[in-house]
């Protein structure tokens, strides 16, 4: 780290200190909890005629993926959700709707967690994964963002306790394959991300959005750096509010990585969270809700993790010297967690 980012990071723990510390400029009511996760391949165990992405995931694939297994998973990971108590949680890596149903009535009748709303659409997405969102409150309005070789990413706005936020799944193109021609495409959906949080913006400066998701990028590289933009200078979002603040920016370097790749032994933050101005506690004009710096999170339990680095404990099929093994965890990627707040001098009565 570059000594002019370790004094950006200093400042914005000092101001994050500053609003925790003293808590006189904001009087908190209701509160909203939002997750996001990658959920590393969830399939369920039918083949789809109509696309091969899903081959490996049936019972006669390489990872002989069975409904047992399937189910296992689900239940792994409904397991987790409910602990985390999300309102609204931003999945990736989803097959379909099925799944999602199915996530939802896993939820619901073993974890007694209800998330009744569903965000989805198929994409055209040759491995046949999807960007989801899941919630307690129904969405007024939805937007897809398209971007050639890549996932949409779904703008989400709802009503909630009588104040307007917007949260926006994603998951951009991975590192796989030529780097250039990744990045390149990682960049053109972050410049129609951008445009579209911008336009939404320049209709109410104070508009709470969250821009959240799988980049594929961690959050001090050039594309959510330059093409987010996604800023890890707070008091830059509060001057000009054209960009988001990234909440990792607020963690220290060994509680910011979500996603560990063993051929390097390396940590890297491709999933983050990231704010409007109007979500700051000092944000003008504010939003009627605000964020607690308190609580961002990747959210990690010890069951969740695995090995001498603490890595992700995935659920796969792995190979070996010996052949096969399985391995029955969660997801290669931990998610992540923030609790947002009315503003009780904003809040307004359904």
């Amino acid at each position: 780290m570059t000594m002019a980012r370790r004094i950006v990071l200093f400042l914005n723990v000092l101001f994050a200190f500053f609003f925790l510390a003293t808590g006189t400029s904001v009087a908190f009511g209701d509160s909203l909890v939002v997750a996001q996760w990658n959920l590393q391949n969830l399939y369920d165990p039918d083949d789809d005629p109509k696309t091969k992405g899903d081959d490996s995931y049936t019972s006669s694939g390489w990872t002989r993926w069975t409904f047992g297994r399937y189910r296992m998973k689900l239940t792994n990971v409904a397991d987790v959700v409910s602990s985390m108590k999300p309102d609204i949680i931003c999945l990736e890596e989803i097959e379909n709707r099925r799944v999602l149903t199915d996530l939802q009535e896993v939820l619901a009748n073993v974890f007694k967690w209800e998330m009744k709303e569903i965000v989805h659409r198929d994409s055209t997405d040759p491995r046949a994964i999807d960007n989801a969102i899941l919630s307690r409150y129904k969405p007024t309005n939805v937007k897809w963002i398209k971007a050639p070789g890549s996932r949409p990413s779904v703008f989400a706005h709802f009503e909630i306790m009588g104040a307007p936020i917007v949260i926006v799944a994603n998951h951009w193109k991975s590192r796989s394959g030529n780097a250039k021609i990744s990045e390149a495409k990682r960049e053109v959906i972050a410049d129609r991300v951008r445009d579209e949080y911008r336009k939404r913006l320049a209709k109410d400066a104070s508009l709470a959005i969250i821009v959240t998701g799988d980049f594929n990028d961690s959050f001090d590289d050039r594309v959510p750096l330059e093409c987010g933009p996604f800023s890890t200078n707070m008091v830059s979002v509060l001057e000009k509010g054209d960009s988001l603040f990234c909440l990792s920016a607020l963690l220290p370097e060994d509680k910011r990585g979500t996603f560990f790749y063993s051929q390097s032994r390396s940590w890297f933050s491709f999933d983050t969270m990231n704010v409007s101005r109007g979500l700051l506690p000092m944000g003008e004009p504010s939003s009627p809700w605000v964020v607690d710096f308190g609580s961002y999170q990747v959210y990690v339990e010890d069951r969740m993790r695995y090995g001498d680095f603490g890595a992700p404990y995935a659920f796969r099929r792995v190979g070996t010297k010996h052949g096969h093994r399985f391995e029955y965890g969660y997801s290669d990627h931990f998610p992540l967690l923030v609790k947002v707040k009315l503003r009780k001098s904003k809040a307004k009565s359904n």
